[in-house]
């Protein structure tokens, strides 16, 4: 037996397993006849090889890791040991008294009726998930424990290996020291450890970029979510190129002080903060770092709380599905996929009997709501039972139960799936040393594993799982064409698409560079930075709206940057475009630091590429460099359901540009931009007029005044509560008389159904405006256009509105005048 634990964090542990064979009947076993077995080295990465076992027999298995600070980790979790040493044993030893299995076959395997002759199986990839100028990360996934071997080399050799003998499931491994903006060709191996295999992918192709990539990776904000218990709570999100997780929390956003960070490059990321307190606030923002250094820009921060008690809810399984693909070798590949209404581990059983007797596990402990398990290796033309589960991940008891589906059942397919894949269809657009690619979807029955992306007949990058992709490897002003292929889940590959139009990069294919203008040496430590618009390319008007990003460094090459932010809307000849540089997660913080001089840059977007950079900008940051302009009095009040926000300055300076208004439902923020411009006013003295309000919502105001040199200063914030009105009331329609329509307001002390009718002086219904329609308490708002209820224009004269809003019944006379 091979038993392999990848261990977390920075600490080494010392390896521990014990086992024993499983008594009939029950999911224990003799404690007087446990092996043990370990390894007293410290390490993080844990290997421990038991021989002797009996071919066709059950055994149960806990593994202990103990740090060098004397500290004892337990797996699988609630396992019951002591320290009672065995006879042989290691030293400190722990013995089984009794063991549960937990999902995905923990804690428990069976050993094969006899030797392993089964090779290991790719599930997926390989696949490029991080390309620096020098580097190439590749990732895939094996069935099961295997080495990583990856032989690569330039001009279609495969004369470099790099090898890992660590058993592992899911493999990355980092090609380093290669040439920059280079065509790699590689080919990923594992052999498991009885030595089948190694079992071989096909040859694919990637490349190295030409310069070190200072575009920093995207953060998914709508995929970060937070899993709490009473004592943990899992943070996940996603990114769109491989990267590292990172969490910074606290329990005040001000003040995130602990920081987790997982080394492992990764699109899906998965954080367990734990050593939480029940029933408290926490807060917390996250960021990956891709292979060059490049960081994530500065999210919002967003919370949790935790719950009062452990988190015991069983989870619900759904939308269970399985279906198989015959592979190109014989054997079938099953996919079992379901869903689970919180976060939960994920197994499958499976078994030709219909009662599992016999039975295989397969699973993964990390927390999903979405699942899927993939198992290899099986018969064509057999039939496999099998249930799925999944256990609460927050789950504080030991072990977590675990909620099945039933006992479902597949056929796989009797003969091999021959059949490839459609034909996508491509299009090229050029751009500055790039070329952007954009294909149809393809079909199959099987699925779609990968793309493969010829250039002039050549092969220029494989196993793309995107229907897009960017090439970097381009020279501007020559004519290139490409190709595309799809790859089906079966392994086999259809026909490729016709070639693309021929496209030729050029400076010229994206926006030019926004111009920077002017500004002091030194700033505040929130400065402003503005920049001229850019203008788009031509001849394509789907590329004509642009947005802007910014980036802040400590050095002029940008290889350190401090912050950055993408997606800043193109400004007016009024209110140009521009950014300030704070914490984008804290506005009322800075991000900048006093004394320290900053390098700065800007370039647009079109949606497709980015535009030129402008010319580099320097300042030094000083706290020193507040606005000159300081304010007397502010207030906020409310009328009507609408705020007047209010102040007055004691003193103004000659570069005192104007005011921008912020708001927000909490004290401490975040603060939403109300102002598209800057206000002025005269004598000192400045309105702000907010009717995008609510009642019975309280509202923070911030007032930050602004100078020509781009510094800005806060002020508040100031609150209020916006009542509802205290009766209810039918006002005089204005305009009146009017020609062709008027607004009727009313105001509600509580929540009602209205209905609004027009009449004429005969009494006759005109038009029915509301029927019977619910409002919230406020003041409402209702246009007449001065037509019937079939759209025809009425004449001049008098007319009556009435309301009725549950006992209130009111009415009003209004003129049409023609």
């Amino acid at each position: 037996m091979y038993y392999q634990q990848v261990g977390t964090g920075n600490d080494k542990d010392q390896s521990k397993v014990v086992m024993g064979l499983r008594q009939y009947g029950f999911d224990t076993f003799n404690a007087d006849l446990a092996q043990v077995r370990g390894d007293i080295e410290l390490t993080q990465n844990h290997r421990v090889v038991i021989g002797g076992l009996v071919a066709g027999s059950r055994y149960l298995f806990v593994i202990t890791s103990k740090s060098g600070d004397g500290q004892l980790l337990i797996h699988p979790p609630g396992s019951q040991v002591n320290t009672k040493p065995v006879a042989g044993s290691p030293t400190d030893a722990v013995v089984i008294t009794g063991i549960v299995q937990v999902p995905g076959g923990e804690g428990s395997f069976t050993t094969t009726s006899g030797p392993d002759t089964q090779a290991p199986v790719i599930l997926n990839g390989p696949t490029i998930v991080s390309q620096t100028a020098t580097s190439l990360v590749i990732q895939w996934q094996t069935d099961e424990l295997s080495t990583s071997i990856v032989n690569f080399g330039t001009d279609g050799s495969l004369d470099q290996t790099f090898t890992d003998e660590q058993q592992v499931t899911t493999h990355q491994v980092t090609l380093s020291n290669l040439t920059p903006n280079t065509s790699y060709s590689y080919q990923v191996a594992s052999a498991d450890p009885s030595n089948n295999g190694p079992t071989q992918s096909s040859t694919a192709v990637s490349y190295t970029i030409e310069n070190a990539d200072t575009t920093p990776p995207t953060v998914t904000d709508a995929s970060i979510a937070a899993y709490p218990s009473n004592v943990q709570s899992v943070i996940q999100w996603n990114t769109d190129e491989g990267s590292n997780s990172e969490v910074q929390f606290g329990t005040h956003q001000d003040s995130l002080t602990t920081t987790l960070v997982d080394t492992d490059l990764a699109l899906k990321h998965n954080v367990t903060l734990t050593g939480l307190v029940a029933s408290k606030k926490y807060f917390y923002r996250v960021f990956s770092t891709i292979a060059s250094g490049n960081k994530s820009i500065q999210g919002s921060t967003k919370n949790f709380t935790t719950s009062a008690v452990a988190d015991t809810a069983h989870p619900v399984v759904s939308n269970v599905t399985a279906s198989a693909v015959a592979q190109s070798n014989s054997t079938v590949t099953l996919t079992f996929t379901w869903t689970t209404d919180r976060l939960a581990t994920s197994f499958v059983d499976y078994d030709t009997l219909n009662t599992l007797a016999t039975k295989e596990a397969a699973g993964a402990q990390t927390g999903s709501t979405a699942h899927t398990v993939t198992v290899a290796g099986l018969k064509l033309g057999t039939t496999y039972h099998y249930l799925v589960g999944s256990s609460n991940v927050n789950d504080s008891r030991v072990p977590a139960p675990n909620v099945t589906s039933s006992i479902l059942s597949i056929a796989t397919p009797s003969s091999v799936d021959a059949t490839g894949p459609s034909t996508p269809a491509i299009t090229a657009i050029p751009g500055d040393g790039a070329v952007f690619l954009r294909w149809t979807r393809s079909t199959d029955a099987s699925g779609i594993k990968a793309y493969n992306i010829k250039r002039r007949g050549t092969d220029l990058v494989s196993n793309v799982a995107d229907t897009s992709f960017l090439d970097q490897t381009v020279a501007n002003r020559t004519g290139y064409t490409y190709t595309v292929v799809a790859i089906d889940n079966a392994n086999n590959t259809g026909t490729a698409s016709t070639a693309s139009g021929s496209v030729t990069p050029a400076t010229t294919q994206v926006a030019t560079a926004p111009s920077t203008g002017t500004a002091p040496d030194t700033v505040s430590v929130k400065p402003t930075l503005v920049v001229g618009n850019a203008t788009p390319v031509s001849g394509d008007p789907t590329r004509a709206t642009l947005t802007y990003g910014f980036q802040v460094a400590t050095d002029n090459t940008f290889s350190n940057i401090v912050i950055s932010i993408k997606g800043i809307g193109q400004g007016t000849v009024t209110n140009p475009t521009h950014w300030q540089v704070l914490d984008l997660g804290r506005p009322d913080s800075t991000a900048l630091v006093a004394g320290t001089r900053y390098y700065w840059r800007s370039r647009a977007h079109d949606g497709v590429f980015n535009g030129q950079w402008s010319s580099t900008k320097t300042f030094v940051a000083s706290s020193a460099k507040p606005t000159a302009v300081a304010l007397s009095s502010m207030s906020a009040g409310s009328e009507h359901g609408i705020v007047t926000l209010e102040w007055t300055g004691s003193r103004t300076d000659a570069l005192h540009a104007g005011f921008r208004v912020y708001r927000s439902p909490q004290h401490s923020g975040p603060f939403e931009l109300l102002t598209n411009r800057l206000l002025t006013g005269e004598d000192n003295e400045y309105r702000y007029i907010d009717g995008a309000v609510r009642v019975g919502q309280e509202y923070f105001y911030l007032v930050e005044v602004v100078d020509v040199l781009g510094n800005t200063e806060r002020f508040g914030p100031v609150s209020l509560r916006v009542d509802a009105p205290k009766t209810f009331s039918l006002a005089q329609n204005a305009p009146n008389p009017f020609n062709p329509e008027t607004a009727i307001r009313f105001e509600l002390p509580i929540p009602q159904r209205v209905t609004l009718v027009v009449y004429n002086l005969l009494g006759q219904e005109v038009v029915r405006l509301l029927d019977n329609t619910p409002f919230e308490a406020g003041y409402h708002r209702v246009v007449w256009n001065g037509r019937n209820s079939t759209g025809q224009a009425t004449s001049s004269g008098l007319y009556l509105y009435r309301i009725t809003a549950g006992e209130f019944v009111t009415a009003r006379k209004m003129v049409l005048l023609k």
